[in-house]
């Protein structure tokens, strides 16, 4: 992109909307995950051009057309919150902040729903519809600093809610979606699944209609197990008693939070808030089995139960200076492999430091929440923490599990997730929806990195990462364009 077009940008939106500034840059050129520069340099990634905050979706229409006019990439971005690359610009052009799309449009209480734009945090929404005794049916651990529309691109298939009120994808009434040349569509129920989980690829979301659902009464729960293997069948059947809320933390986990003051919680092999939601006459009904259920574990005052679901947002950036970094692996377990999932964790992470979190989803599995402490300032050993993202996706192939989320890393792994009669599918989709490629380029079903070559990479990095890092080193005073040319003779899917 050369400047004179960032110039036509000021005509679309004030100038306070727009940074070059070259820190900013750089701000936005990462998501929750600190990667060494070298590994971005590795991905051939072209640094953005321009950060553009869209005030509303008649503006973002206009700067999407604006690119697609002159063939610019786009990336979308919320809050990026998440560590799978999905909001990394790696084709440069312009990154859409569209955090400044966060009114509350319209409340309909007759017909039960809520209009929001997509950069609405959860928790101001959360906290207005509360205030006036309604309620979200999900939302993510995130929640303080996702933004709607964020969560809905990642896939938005675990959180607070769901066990009870189901997927948000099911609670959507409609979008408001800009596709990839400015037009601006309004989906049906149906049609706003195509959206979820596209990561920004298939269209740029801008407005949500939202279900919600009248509070309820709550009774909290907080229990401690002993024993893994009692802990995860006490979860699996509480969940069919379809709580609001329930997760488990696991003895690594609480350890970190104790260590920085986050919490105050006993150390147990498995810790489990619970949230169960209804009538008087149904939080009786379900305290019975909630007891007899947790007969094995040991129950803690309802003071601290209450204590732990006002923090429940207490995600692992509050221990992050541990590191003083985190490396994160999110992957959805079906419940029926939970035991299996955790102990192959446990063996494989045996020399880090390393605690889970989970979030409840749908059809039965449950989202493991990995947090693994690293220093990416000693880059050999980062490297050697980067490598896990090979042995998790391994991992979840090995027991039907999924990565939470593709982005840019795990892309890798879409030949082993879907067939490739699937894939090529999605890629006609992508192709018909956006036919120049500008929005989100090389994430989802684009792999950058072919599959060989990552594995290699990645064993590499595990076994002998101070050559890895060496390595990484000498090729960033490559020229950017023998990057790209390399990684698109090895069958890499650049822009």
């Amino acid at each position: 992109m050369e400047i004179k077009d960032i110039s036509r940008l000021y005509e679309i939106v004030e100038k306070n909307q727009i940074t070059t500034n070259k820190l900013d840059l750089i701000c936005y050129s990462l998501d929750l995950a600190p990667l060494p520069e070298s590994l971005l340099k590795s991905y051939g990634m072209i640094s953005p051009d321009v950060v553009v905050r869209p005030k509303n979706t008649q503006e973002l229409s206009q700067i999407v057309a604006f690119a697609n006019q002159r063939d610019i990439p786009i990336t979308p971005r919320g809050a990026a919150t998440t560590a799978a690359g999905g909001a990394i610009p790696i084709e440069g052009g312009i990154v859409l902040d569209l955090c400044s799309l966060n009114k509350v449009l319209e409340f309909n209480e007759e017909d039960q729903y809520v209009r929001v734009e997509t950069g609405l945090e959860f928790q101001r929404l959360i906290d207005w519809l509360e205030a006036k005794g309604w309620q979200l049916g999900a939302y993510p651990s995130s929640a303080p600093s996702a933004t709607i529309g964020g969560y809905l691109g990642a896939g938005a298939g675990a959180g607070v809610g769901i066990p009870k009120y189901g997927n948000i994808g099911d609670q959507i009434i409609s979008l408001k979606v800009v596709l990839a040349d400015g037009r601006i569509v309004q989906t049906s129920p149906g049609e706003s699944w195509l959206f979820i989980g596209s990561e920004g690829t298939l269209g740029v979301i801008g407005e949500i209609a939202l279900r919600v659902f009248k509070k309820g009464k709550r009774k909290f729960y907080l229990f401690g197990f002993d024993s893994l293997y009692a802990g995860i069948n006490a979860l699996t059947e509480l969940i069919k008693l379809r709580p609001y809320f329930i997760s488990f933390l696991d003895k690594g986990f609480v350890t970190f939070l104790n260590e920085v003051g986050a919490s105050r919680l006993p150390l147990k092999e498995l810790t489990v808030p619970l949230v169960i939601e209804g009538s008087e006459q149904e939080l009786e009904r379900d305290e019975k089995k909630v007891n007899e259920i947790c007969s094995a574990a040991t129950r803690y005052r309802e003071k601290l139960a209450i204590e732990e679901w006002h923090h429940r947002f207490k995600v692992g950036l509050s221990f992050k200076s541990l590191g003083p970094s985190i490396l994160v692996q999110e992957l959805r377990v079906p419940l029926v492999k939970l035991e299996e999932v955790l102990r192959e964790i446990k063996s494989m992470l045996a020399e880090e430091r390393w605690g889970i979190e989970s979030l409840a989803s749908d059809n039965n599995t449950i989202v493991l929440v990995v947090y693994i402490l690293a220093d990416e300032r000693n880059k050999a050993d980062y490297f050697k923490k980067f490598a896990y993202i090979q042995k998790f996706g391994n991992l979840e192939i090995d027991y039907n599990s999924t990565p939470f989320g593709i982005g840019l890393h795990n892309t890798a792994l879409m030949p082993k997730i879907h067939t490739e009669e699937a894939l090529q599918v999605m890629r006609s989709l992508k192709g018909y929806l956006d036919p120049k490629n500008i929005l989100n380029p090389s994430k989802t079903t684009q792999i950058r990195v072919p599959g060989l070559m990552a594995a290699s990479s990645m064993k590499m990095m595990g076994i002998i990462p101070e050559v890895v890092e060496f390595g990484l080193e000498s090729a960033s005073y490559m020229p950017l364009s023998l990057t790209r040319l390399g990684l698109k003779m090895m069958g890499g899917k650049l822009k």
